[in-house]
């Protein structure tokens, strides 16, 4: 894939701060490597149907609605989350959003956002 590519950084800040810019710069979403839509798109705490988004990317990612959750389009946001990386081509793996969304839910780290947001209260 001509898009795929990876960085090397001097130190892990300035990974860190990398990172935070590609997944939060200002960009239209529907582009290959615009990922800041995904937050706002998906808010923590609810479920969201991704049917829409996904619609959206299919061209890019070649995964109908769907095909992301084995049929299931109405996902906890963090699946949602996944789902929208993966439609935005943030990862090589066909099966990132699955593998992300399983490590989420089965060490329930949902429950960071969740107490991140109370504190925040």
């Amino acid at each position: 894939n001509s898009y795929d590519r990876f960085e090397a950084y001097r130190s892990v800040g300035d990974s860190y701060a990398r990172h935070t810019q590609l997944l939060t710069r200002p960009c239209t979403p529907g582009q290959t490597g615009c990922y800041s839509w995904i937050w706002n798109t998906f808010p923590i705490g609810t479920d969201h149907d991704i049917t829409e988004a996904a619609r959206t990317f299919q061209r890019a990612s070649g995964i109908a609605p769907h095909e992301f959750f084995k049929g299931e389009t109405t996902v906890p946001y963090y699946a949602a989350c996944a789902a929208g990386l993966k439609m935005a081509g943030y990862a090589t793996s066909k099966t990132y959003h699955q593998k992300l969304w399983y490590l989420i839910d089965t060490y329930e780290l949902w429950r960071l956002d969740l107490a991140l947001l109370k504190g925040m209260e």
